[in-house]
């Protein structure tokens, strides 16, 4: 089903920026300004190598990994790890094809 999604980010400036690594994938996003982005899909992504900037960001990364086609890297999973305990292992029960390669170093 097509469509497309408003987001406002009303708290922090530049919060959506690491939503030019969805685009590098395939994604259909336009920033308006540091606070709104226009999101059409679906769209095909297509894996990529990606640094976790932060909690949020990350595990839209890993989202986009998981149905992105080819193999997908996300590394910097400092952050995800502390808001997602475990988040491999439970992705894995429900079916994804995920991985830890490496501990990033506890900081």
């Amino acid at each position: 089903m097509e469509g497309e999604s408003l987001v406002f980010e009303t708290i922090f400036d530049g919060r959506l920026t690491y939503t030019e690594d969805l685009v590098r994938m395939g994604a259909s996003i336009q920033l308006w300004n540091s606070h709104n982005a226009l999101i059409k899909g679906p769209t095909p992504l297509k894996g990529r190598e990606l640094e976790g900037p932060d909690l949020r960001a990350g595990l839209a990364y890993i989202i986009a990994a998981l149905v992105a086609d080819g193999e997908s890297v996300v590394t910097n999973v400092y952050n995800i790890d502390r808001g997602y305990e475990k988040i491999d292992e439970r992705l894995r029960k429900i079916g994804a094809q995920v991985s830890r390669v490496s501990q990033d170093p506890v900081k």
